[in-house]
């Protein structure tokens, strides 16, 4: 079986059926950050990387087992916020969830563990303000919620 992890977005492209070239806009910054990791490995993208691609509903049938795999390390990951890989979950158009019914149940069962605080945060990590903590599981609970219904 093919590791998805070891492929590079641009092998993850062709997979999936993309063979044209890339033209980057400069005045867009979502295609010159896309360009600049065509020769990324998967398991090489920060997770801010990831959750981008989430948002924009990019390569999902790769991208969230990776996503997934790194939630289960780390629930609060992201580049610019903690939660930010959980919150960009909820761009997932349910169509996707309805044609991959095993990594909605996954993902479901890996957020129910983080809601009832059975898979950790990080050692070193402290919430500065109670609001955002509430505000991390609130949006636990909402990615649950969209994924009951598949």
């Amino acid at each position: 079986m093919l590791n998805y992890r070891e492929l590079t977005i641009n092998e993850i492209c062709k997979i999936e059926g993309f063979h044209e070239e890339i033209v980057v806009e400069k005045s867009v910054p979502l295609s010159g950050w896309f360009a600049g990791i065509m020769d990324d490995k998967l398991k090489d993208l920060p997770d801010g990387s990831i959750a981008r691609l989430v948002r924009q509903n990019f390569h999902l049938k790769y991208v969230i087992p990776e996503a997934i795999l790194r939630l289960s390390k780390n629930p609060i990951a992201g580049e610019h916020y903690e939660g930010e890989l959980i919150n960009s979950i909820n761009a997932i158009e349910s169509d996707f969830w309805k044609s991959n019914l095993n990594l909605c149940k996954e993902l479901k069962e890996l957020l129910e563990k983080i809601e009832t605080k059975e898979v950790n945060l990080p050692q070193d990590f402290e919430w500065f303000m109670e609001e955002e903590e509430q505000e991390f599981y609130e949006s636990v609970r909402k990615v649950i919620s969209i994924l009951m219904k598949c």
